[in-house]
């Protein structure tokens, strides 16, 4: 089982089941939050709100989204990057603008996701969110 740690100025460590290894991140922008499908499918967002892609041998630069500063994923084909002023969805193949806002997210599938915004809990059905309570 993989592991990842990030840090400053690009420094990307990881755990191969015995040993922790450095890695080369592509950029010297610092790490803010990773989360992974697999060992071969992580998501990593930069200070800059960049999000980065491990493909299993090298890291690559995706799509910027602006002030989006955290990932969840329940699958490599279930993914969110929020926690700015929208999220975006990762459906295995591509980002879509979602156009919610919320600083915390949780999902199990591409049908049952849960948000809190401003003290309201809303939830995704795959379609759209509504309000649960």
């Amino acid at each position: 089982m993989d592991a990842w740690l990030g840090g400053d100025l690009g420094t990307l460590y990881r755990w191969d089941g015995s040993n922790w290894n450095e890695q080369a991140s592509g950029t010297a922008m610092a790490t803010v939050h990773i989360r992974g499908a697999s060992s071969s499918k992580v998501w990593a967002i930069k200070s800059n709100s960049s999000i980065w892609f491990w493909n299993g041998t090298t890291w690559t630069a995706g799509s910027a989204y602006s002030s989006n500063n955290r990932l969840w994923f329940s699958s490599d084909k279930e993914g969110w990057v929020y926690g700015g002023s929208s999220a975006y969805r990762w459906n295995g193949t591509m980002w879509s603008y979602d156009g919610s806002s919320t600083p915390a997210l949780w999902s199990q599938s591409s049908t049952n996701a849960w948000s809190i915004n401003s003290g309201d809990i809303y939830r995704f059905d795959g379609m759209r969110w509504s309000s649960a309570w």
